[in-house]
């Protein structure tokens, strides 16, 4: 049994499938997770106190898309230090995240282990600042 995290993943995507998907990959491997359905969903429980230790994200999506979610998160000093995996299935989208500050971007169909890596990596299991 893996150690369980103290921390939660916020996981973005107007896919309820994929990203129903995501948060019991993450269950089960011991993290929290918060889902929202856009960027401006996603917002609201960042601004109502939610400090997850990484954000997942897709970049299409409907009222706000990731980027423009990125962007107010960037100009945030609350929110702008949480850290940031692009998910998309969009041709070319590393040439728009790499702007954006992400931790990686990662293509769908999204690779299981290597999403469980890249939140391994910033959301060590002895990480505190995120309990929700």
């Amino acid at each position: 049994m893996r150690r369980p995290h103290f921390h939660t993943v916020l996981v973005v995507d107007d896919n309820t499938d994929l990203r129903e998907a995501i948060a019991l990959l993450l269950a089960l491997n011991g993290m929290r997770t918060h889902e929202a359905r856009d960027g401006r969903e996603a917002l609201d429980v960042l601004l109502d106190g939610l400090r997850p230790c990484l954000v997942v994200l897709d970049l299409h999506m409907p009222r706000m898309d990731g980027v423009a979610f990125r962007q107010v998160q960037q100009d945030n000093r609350a929110l702008r230090d949480i850290p940031v995996v692009v998910l998309s299935a969009l041709p070319r989208f590393e040439s728009i995240a790499q702007p954006l500050g992400v931790v990686a971007s990662l293509a769908k169909p999204v690779d299981p282990q290597r999403l469980i890596a890249l939140v391994g990596q910033s959301c060590p299991a002895s990480d505190q600042r995120s309990r929700a």
